[in-house]
């Protein structure tokens, strides 16, 4: 996981450290997913689903406090499923790891942005924002019929509160490689001032599996990961909108 701009100085120090006491592997980031649910059920996500007995294995709050002073990294993340699904959890938890004088960075879809308070919005140095699509129809027809005016709202509430973020967007061969859709997702992007990075993660088959074993109809199965040169056409429109794609 690259290192945000407002964490550089911080990470930088640590790593120093860490050489000067002669180590040669030591954590960076403590990525914890107390939970496996998400709000969504993308087309070929990995992380659509889970056996019922994963899904109640939660973490508690005292374990992931105690593995953010354990681990002893300078960061720690909370990726998806969807963290604001349980957002009084993540909220106490990033408000702890700041406490201990750790970055935090969170990934989220969006959609229960409206959980949080603009106090705990401040307890977390990165926002990643995993955008599905621009148009109400594409992001219905990529999340299976979920509506994205509640991701529009939160992203401009950052915008507005000038919390850092970083944009991802999953690339999909005949499902998200809309040259229209990523033009829109990317000047919607640029145009908020607080997006540092933009990411293009291209569409693999990791998670097939999944889907088969629970008995999901997988609709992507004939689906390849996108060509070099798709994936170069895509971030070229990212950063002819004028942000840091990657």
């Amino acid at each position: 996981m690259p290192v945000p701009v407002s964490q550089m100085w911080t990470v930088a120090s640590y790593v120093l450290k860490q050489r000067f006491q002669g180590r040669r592997r030591y954590p960076l980031v403590l990525m914890l997913e107390p939970l496996f649910r998400c709000n969504l059920a993308c087309a070929g996500c990995g992380k659509i689903q889970y056996p019922a007995h994963i899904l109640k294995a939660n973490l508690s709050p005292e374990e992931c406090f105690r593995a953010v002073d354990e681990c002893g990294a300078p960061m720690v993340s909370i990726p998806g499923g969807e963290p604001l699904m349980q957002a009084r959890f993540a909220a106490r938890l990033f408000a702890a790891a700041k406490g201990m004088g750790v970055h935090t960075a969170i990934e989220t879809n969006g959609f229960y942005g409206g959980r949080l308070s603009d106090a705990e919005l401040a307890d977390i140095d990165l926002v990643i924002l995993d955008m599905k699509g621009f148009s109400p129809e594409q992001h219905k027809r990529v999340t299976a019929g979920i509506d994205n005016s509640e991701v529009f709202e939160f992203a401009r509430r950052l915008a507005a509160l000038k919390r850092p973020m970083w944009l991802r967007y999953v690339l999909v061969p005949g499902l998200t490689d809309v040259d229209e859709e990523i033009a829109q997702v990317a000047a919607f992007g640029a145009s908020l001032g607080v997006v540092e990075r933009a990411e293009i993660l291209p569409f693999h088959q990791m998670g097939r599996f999944k889907w088969e074993k629970l008995g999901l109809e997988y609709t992507l199965a004939s689906t390849t990961p996108p060509s070099d040169d798709v994936v170069a056409n895509a971030l070229g429109i990212f950063r002819a909108a004028g942000l840091n794609a990657f």
